[in-house]
Parts: structure tokens; sequence; C-alpha cells
């Protein structure tokens, strides 16, 4: 009677283990992923450590991100500092919390000014793998920094890769990949926060399955 007990008890134990992993990504989630390291890789975020990110690290990637995806919301510096866009601090706070799950410890400025530039290259990412950490709840992704010319139109940058280059984008490249961890962010149940970012040049082998992959292989 005992072994039958601890039989069932096992199975339970086994059962509530096997149930507790998540799902896999679907395609759409794997998109929402691909976009949110797109987020890092258009301002080349500078790598960091897991438990080692820098309030330095954290204020430049707020402000490159801002001026790139809000820049229509800036104003404008002027007098005798002229072409700047001014980011306000507490702008700053709402991006970190959004993306890394915390603030900037001290603000020096209330508002900061970012140098207005022209246009620059279409830089995104797309995963290629991802792998689930039950010790702590955590994903590993890694996948591509991909580049494209600067007024290029591509529809679905996070879906199929080789429906770039039928959209006519044919100078499409992708010189660094990325590794990064991430979990779900304790204010948002909804989004993910970064906790480790590493980038390096890609690859003979990440190289070859790029070019395949956007030539439909």
């Amino acid at each position: 009677m005992k072994k039958i007990i601890l039989s069932i008890l096992f199975t339970f134990v086994i059962a509530s283990f096997v149930s507790a992993a998540p799902k896999p990504w679907t395609k759409d989630e794997e998109k929402k992923i691909s976009l949110f390291f797109s987020n890092f890789a258009e301002v080349f975020l500078d790598d960091f450590a897991e438990n080692e990110l820098s309030d330095s690290l954290m204020l430049n990637f707020a402000q490159g991100h801002i001026y790139k995806n809000r820049y229509n919301k800036l104003e404008t510096s002027k007098g005798e500092i002229e072409n700047f866009k001014l980011i306000p601090a507490t702008m700053v706070d709402e991006i970190t919390l959004k993306f890394f799950g915390k603030k900037v410890a001290k603000h020096d400025d209330k508002v900061y000014a970012y140098p207005d530039a022209d246009g620059e290259a279409y830089t995104f990412a797309h995963i290629y793998g991802y792998e689930y950490n039950e010790k702590d709840d955590t994903y590993t992704v890694k996948g591509y920094i991909v580049t494209a010319p600067s007024g290029a139109v591509i529809k679905d940058p996070y879906g199929d890769m080789s429906s770039w280059k039928k959209d006519g984008n044919d100078d499409i490249s992708c010189f660094y990949c990325f590794e990064g961890k991430i979990k779900t962010s304790p204010l948002d149940k909804k989004r993910f926060i970064l906790l480790s970012f590493k980038k390096h040049e890609a690859t003979e082998e990440e190289s070859a399955a790029f070019t395949k992959a956007c030539e439909g292989k």
C-alpha cells in the first residue's frame, strides 16, 4: 500500500514539474520577442552581464530609444545650443522601467540634450533560437542584428526572412549576432525585461545560416 501511495505521489510531482514548464512560443510571440530585442539592436546597446546593469548604460539606451521612437514628441533646443532634442528625465524613467524594470538612481539633469542627426541605416533584431531556464524562470535568446539601408521598406521585419528580398531589399546584411537573457517584468506580466546582453561579430556559420534563411533555403 505504501509503495502504491509513493508511486502516486511521485507521479503527481513529476506531472506538476512537467506542467510548470511554459509552452513553446508561437510565431506571433517570437515576432514580439524580435521586436523587443530590436529596441536594443537599433541603438547598438553596450554589452552587460546579469546584475551589472549600470545607470549610464540605461541612460544612454533610454535617450537613444526615445530619440528614434518618440522624435516628434520632443522639443528642439534654441538659443546658444541649437539642434538638440530635449529629453525629460521622467521620460527616461518610463523607458528604463519598461525595458529593465528599474530607474536610474539619480538624474544629474531634469532634461537631457540629445544631438539631432541625419537618418541612419535601418537596424533591427530577428531571433533564431531560445532556451527556457527553469532554475530562475528566464529565457536565453539568440538572434541576428540585421541592417538595411536607410529608407528601406520591409513589410514584415519579424516574420519570414525570405520575404525581405522578395520585397526588393537586396542589401540586407547581418554583421553581428546577440544573446540576451530576459524574464517576465514584475511590473507588467505581459512584458519582458532585459537581464543581460552580449553581441559578437557573426561567425561564418551564423552568416551562412542568415543568408540561407533570406534565400528561403
